[in-house]
């Protein structure tokens, strides 16, 4: 879907933000050819340009809690026993 511009005057919108085939959350302005990601939009739109000063404002306009998160490890035991089997299946 495609919307006005939030970084210039648009009388038709030209501006996308779509999801890459990556995954990652991405924005192109087809009128000036600008593109980029999350961290580079916010940087563009408050004047921001230090990697840790625009996370603090993404998590703080969000109100989200961005500190990484540690998981407990969980180790993987090797089966004693290792079963194959066939399994017959009509053909469609």
């Amino acid at each position: 879907m495609l919307y006005r511009s939030p970084f210039r005057k648009d009388r038709n919108p030209s501006f996308a933000i779509y999801v890459s085939k990556h995954g990652n959350l991405m924005y192109k302005d087809h009128g000036t050819g600008d593109c980029g990601n999350v961290i580079s939009f916010v940087s563009k739109i408050t004047g921001l340009k230090d990697f840790k000063q625009i996370l603090h404002r993404i998590s703080t306009d969000t109100k989200s809690d961005m500190r990484p998160k540690y998981h407990e490890v969980q180790h993987y035991e090797k089966p004693l026993e290792t079963v194959i089997g066939v399994v017959r299946q009509p053909f469609t």
